[in-house]
């Protein structure tokens, strides 16, 4: 195991991440560090851009992992009634767009018709929300397989693409 940074040893975590936020750079800390090492510890020693940079990307990197978890949970509690959300959505605009929804009963007692201005844009909305459930899942029409962000693989959905066929009197 390696040797421990010396911004934990001598306690700086905290004012390292709150010059950081300031938007100083790793060798400006690393000064500043220094400084305040020497001058409110009585400490002769340095702390290099190096140690700076080493603990931020540690302090990062923790952060991405309890960010990640953060996100799992968060996804397995909402996933299930977001879907659930999109499709009476999309049952709503489809059966407004199919003109089977007639009529909708508003609060002030009047009948509402959906006229045809009504459908198209029920139609609209719901191609915007089936696209949306497409990609909440994970699923996007424009990834192309194995360039690492398509999580679902659609090449044995797509037509392949065309062989050129080489004439006999060309020459490769």
């Amino acid at each position: 195991m390696g040797q421990q940074s010396k911004i934990i040893v001598y306690g700086f975590e905290s004012r390292v991440l709150a010059l950081r936020v300031t938007g100083l750079s790793h060798e400006e800390i690393a000064a500043i560090v220094t400084r305040e090492l020497k001058s409110e510890k009585n400490i002769e020693d340095t702390v290099s851009r190096g140690a700076v940079t080493r603990f931020l990307a540690k302090e990062m990197e923790a952060r991405g992992q309890i960010i990640s978890e953060i996100k799992a949970d968060y996804v397995k509690e909402s996933a299930v009634t977001d879907l659930k959300v999109l499709e009476e959505m999309k049952a709503e605009l489809y059966a407004i767009w199919q003109g089977k929804l007639q009529a909708v009963i508003l609060p002030d007692s009047k009948t509402y018709y959906y006229v045809l201005r009504d459908r198209e844009n029920a139609r609209r909305e719901l191609a915007k929300v089936i696209e949306l459930g497409w990609r909440f899942m994970g699923v996007d029409g424009s990834q192309v397989p194995g360039e690492g962000s398509d999580p679902v693989d659609l090449s044995k959905y797509r037509k392949p693409e065309p062989i050129a066929k080489k004439s006999a009197g060309s020459a490769s």
